[in-house]
Parts: structure tokens; C-alpha cells; sequence
């Protein structure tokens, strides 16, 4: 939430560039405020690997929350991930169906090494009229409550294919699928005890023991894989803004320098990453993993009161902000120059006399705007861009492409 984030780049002694890190349930947002205000990307917000391409705000969204799925490799590594799958958490599910705790203990009892152990579906959605074949007899062996995917597999002729039918039925909202999560890891850390603490231990048994570990050190080793794979993201979003690099922790490269990094390996060679710009989290899993973040990336880290919901806050007490560009482009001749203003066109002999001018007439306008949209005490702030371009074998030499002035005017909601 803008406010939160706001009053925790003024506790960092006053700045206010630094990164804001939003972890939800299923995402986690990662943008800038640079004076307080968020920057913006004609291209819009990047989710996953894809752009927008409406103007927002200058994030990126990657695919882990509180409640994404935790699962280990298949080539018997042991190496644990999270996300980006969201699922409901085991703690969740049993707090709603206490019948789970028992199907998890069963489970633990008789198969705790299959690839589908911990793992529960249950019906979503009243849509069975428009199911058949398949898809209606597991949907009718599902009845009305949860089932562990375990179970499934030896009741349906398709045995452990079961798990392949099931991501086709989540894609089309018939089913959820409930499996272990991070906030299943802070319940059996005692960090979180909102809902079922039994049956996130248990999940966490379930899974613990593919790789040889107790309930407490499988959630402990959760709790730093989600810390490294936040600042993974952050490093990721530094180096896509200022490099145009994505995908680096992909790259062979870049995952060995990553491991250095994060000290996830021993070797001669010493790496450290650091952020140069603060942290202010927010969100409800911000506090339990963000911190060993920031200390893996160097750099403070602030947690402003009542973190945990600060979007919430921040859509009712959040600045209001109105925003106008004006450009300045040679006229066809190269004599003069055009500059577009909200009053229509006007011809000017220098750049420098079109900004003069420019700065004369629209902050008044856009004082004006922030005042109509709700906001008390309006400030203006100016921002200027000049962007040329490369001549084709000009030895260097560049030619001017126009002069961009940014307005941005900023209040807070005037009180009625």
C-alpha cells in the first residue's frame, strides 16, 4: 500500500528511494519509490515474463506467496522450491475439514515416500452438469469433501495419472488442489498459529522424510528458500531495469554466481550482492521472510506497523496523484520547435523557451486535477527527460528526438 510503504521509507532516516517488496498469497510485487513516488512503465507491470503493455506502475510480479506450493525435485536432488502454483494450505484445509488430520496421519502410516504424498483435492465450483467421462467419476468420487491425491490414484483406474487429470480440472475451476505451503512452515516454526498447527506438521512429515528431515528442519529450510528466492526477485528486477537481462537466474552463469551469492555452495570463489536502496515490506508473510532477504542483499530493511494490511490501508488513506507529460519536438524544418500543451500546440524558437513555458501553465493545471480527484495540500514536482538517438555511421554523433516535461502533482485525500 502506497501510505504504508510511504511511512516506512520516512522511518529509514527520511528517504524515500527504496524498494517496496508487497508478499501476498499468491504473488509477491516488487517496484520503487523514488521521492515517494512509485515509478512508471509505459510498458506496463511485467508478470511472469510477459509485459502488460498498459502504463502502471513499474513492477514485477513473480509467483510466490504464503500460499504457493512447496515441492522438491524429481530427479531425487532434494532441491526445494515454492511456486509460483498457488494452493490452499494444509492448516487452511483442516481448520474448515478436520477430517484431513486423520488422512494425513494415514497417509504418513502407509505411503509418506509417494511423489503425491501431503497433497489434498477438494471440489470447487457447481459445475458437474457440464463434466462427463473421467472427469464426472472423479469428480463423483471427490463427493463433497477433501481427498488426498494418494487415495485418488488407488481408486481411479488412471492410478498416479491422476495427478496429470487433476491440473486439467484446476484449470478449468472444478477442483483445488491443498498442499504444503509457507504459511504451513510458519505454523510448525510457531511463527503463525491462525489455523490447523497438526496438520501443517503433518504435511511437513510427509515431505520431510523424502529427504531425511524432521518436521522443524524441512519448515526451517522452507523458511530460507523462500528468503533466497525473494532476493533472487529483487536482483532480478535491478538487473531487468538496468541491464535489460531477464531470466538471468536461468542462465549457468548466473545460477553459480546466485549460489556464491547465497553462500548455497562451498567453493573458492566469493560473490556478494548488494542492494543499494532500502526495503520497506509489506504484506502478510512479509515479516517472516523478507528480513533474511534484505540481510542476504546487504541492506535495511523496515516492516511498518500493521504490514500485513497495508493495501488495505492504503486504498482508503493512499496519496492522490494526478500526472501530465508534455513534449517537445522540432518542427518540420528544423528551425523551431512544437510544444503540446493541454491548451493545443504552440511553435517556440528553443527548448529551453518551451520548458519556461511549460512550467508556467501546467502545474497550475494539474494542482487543479489533484484538488478535483479529492486531495488537500497539493504538491507539484517537475521531472524533465531528454531523449535523442544514434546517427547511422555518425561516429558517435547523436541527434535530438524530443524533450519530455513531467508534472506530477501529489496530495493527500482531503478529509470531508
Amino acid at each position: 500500500g502506497p501510505a504504508a510503504s510511504l511511512a516506512g521509507a520516512r522511518h529509514l532516516g527520511g528517504r524515500e528511494d527504496v524498494w517496496v517488496v508487497d508478499m501476498g498469497g499468491t504473488t509477491t510485487d516488487i517496484a520503487v519509490l523514488e521521492q515517494g513516488l512509485p515509478q512508471l512503465n509505459p510498458e506496463g507491470a511485467r508478470v511472469g515474463g510477459w509485459r502488460t503493455m498498459v502504463e502502471t506502475v513499474d513492477a514485477r510480479t513473480v509467483g510466490l506467496g504464503g500460499d504457493s506450493q512447496v515441492w522438491l525435485n524429481s530427479d531425487g536432488s532434494g532441491n526445494l522450491h515454492a511456486g509460483p502454483k498457488r494452493t490452499v494450505p494444509l492448516c487452511l484445509l483442516a481448520h474448515e475439514h478436520p477430517q484431513v488430520v486423520d488422512q494425513l496421519r494415514l497417509q504418513l502410516r502407509a505411503n509418506p515416500a509417494s511423489d503425491l504424498a501431503g497433497q489434498l483435492v477438494l471440489p470447487h465450483g457447481r459445475a458437474r452438469g457440464a463434466v462427463d467421462g473421467r472427469d464426472r467419476q472423479l469428480l463423483d468420487l471427490l463427493g463433497d469433501s477433501p481427498r488426498t491425491l494418494v487415495w485418488l490414484s488407488e481408486n481411479l483406474s488412471y492410478g498416479p495419472l491422476v495427478d496429470r487429470h487433476l491440473r486439467e480440472l484446476e484449470a478449468r475451476r472444478l477442483v483445488l488442489r491443498s498442499a504444503f505451503t509457507p504459511t504451513d512452515a510458519l505454523h510448525v516454526l510457531g511463527r503463525f498459529s491462525r489455523w490447523n498447527t497438526t496438520a501443517a506438521r503433518l504435511g511437513a512429515e510427509l515431505l520431510g522424510a523424502q529427504v531425511g528431515l524432521t518436521p522443524e528442519t524441512f519448515s526451517e529450510r522452507v523458511a530460507v528458500r523462500i528468503s533466497e528466492q525473494l532476493a533472487t526477485a529483487l536482483v532480478g528486477k535491478v538487473l531487468e531495469d538496468e541491464a535489460g537481462v531477464a531470466s538471468w537466474e536461468k542462465a549457468p552463469v548466473g545460477v553459480a554466481l546466485l549460489e556464491r551469492a547465497l553462500q548455497q555452495t562451498d567453493s573458492n570463489l566469493g560473490c556478494r550482492l548488494s542492494l543499494k536502496r532500502h526495503i520497506v515490506a509489506v504484506g502478510a508473510p512479509a515479516a517472516a521472510y523478507l528480513p533474511e532477504a534484505a540481510a542476504h542483499l546487504g541492506t535495511e530493511i523496515v516492516v511498518p506497523d500493521h504490514a500485513e494490511v497495508a493495501n488495505a490501508v492504503g486504498a482508503v488513506v493512499g496519496g492522490v496523484v494526478q500526472r501530465y507529460e508534455v513534449s517537445i519536438r522540432p518542427a518540420p524544418g528544423g528551425e523551431a520547435f512544437l510544444l503540446q500543451l493541454p491548451s493545443g500546440v504552440r511553435s517556440v524558437v528553443s527548448i529551453e523557451e518551451a520548458v519556461e513555458i511549460a512550467t508556467g501553465e501546467v502545474p497550475d493545471i494539474v494542482r487543479a486535477r489533484a484538488r478535483e480527484a479529492g486531495a488537500d495540500h497539493v504538491e507539484v514536482r517537475v521531472a524533465r527527460q531528454d531523449h535523442s538517438a544514434p546517427i547511422r555511421a555518425g561516429g558517435g554523433q547523436r541527434v535530438f528526438v524530443e524533450t519530455v516535461i513531467i508534472f506530477t502533482a501529489v496530495g493527500r485525500p482531503a478529509v470531508a
